[in-house]
């Protein structure tokens, strides 16, 4: 029996789901809910093989939620949803299926083919799709709680082994991403790679100065310091016009 969770904040977007369900004696609706935190509990309770995930949803958004997913309880993902510019790298990136709202019982029929052939999302292939999606904010787990903290308070994040420390103005928080990640996802105007270890938030900088031979210091309105490689000085000089 496949167990599935259907995570949706339109109500009439879950009933059209388990009515369609009722065709396969084999898939068990085990949950349902309507924002993502919620979602999050449900699905390291329940553990099931598959869910039906909006993307567009209050609090966190169905892309926020996969990150938060811890990578041995990642399900089949089958997206369901009125945003078309998310269905490509969706395909891209594993997901099962991307089913644009409204749907068809003969659309939602070739959902359920597809479920039987294709793999479970890898926690890659999330950090891959939500990497592509441009957002205003970063959300991430500390201490068991889900903290958002919006890219206009980060000072600069930097690179520890598997990990990314994100320095901002409540503190410094930990994310299982490879800078790499974030050199992709965040807004190239705002957030520039200026060190193969640390990328920094140009609206914080007040000053650059001579360091060493061929590298310079950022100096930032919180009185921090980054080391700025050769090429990254390149990089603030063509976006800070200097």
């Amino acid at each position: 029996m496949i167990k599935a969770i259907i995570i949706d904040d339109e109500p009439l977007s879950i009933s059209v789901t388990k009515e369609y369900l009722q065709h396969y004696r084999d898939i068990e609706v085990v949950g349902e809910c309507n924002d993502g935190f919620r979602a999050l509990k449900m699905i390291a309770e329940l553990k099931p093989d598959l869910i039906f995930l909006d993307v567009q949803m209050p609090k966190i958004t169905g892309l926020e939620m996969l990150e938060l997913i811890d990578a041995d309880e990642l399900p089949a993902i089958i997206f369901t949803t009125a945003f078309e510019e998310y269905a490509l790298k969706a395909f891209e990136n594993n997901a099962v299926d991307y089913l644009l709202k409204p749907y068809s019982q003969e659309r939602f029929d070739l959902a359920m083919e597809r479920l039987r052939s294709r793999p479970r999302m890898k926690q890659n292939d999330v950090q891959q799709l939500t990497s592509s999606h441009s957002s205003s904010r970063i959300v991430l787990r500390d201490n068991g709680q889900i903290r958002i903290i919006a890219l206009k308070d980060i000072r600069f994040i930097e690179a520890d082994d598997d990990y990314v420390k994100i320095y901002c103005s409540e503190g410094v928080f930990m994310k299982k991403v490879t800078l790499k990640y974030y050199e992709n996802a965040l807004p190239s105007e705002l957030f520039l790679r200026v060190h193969r270890s640390t990328m920094v938030n140009v609206n914080y900088i007040t000053r650059i100065e001579p360091y060493e031979k061929t590298s310079h210091l950022a100096i930032l309105s919180t009185g921090d310091k980054l080391q700025v490689s050769k090429s990254g000085y390149q990089l603030l000089k063509e976006v800070l016009g200097i």
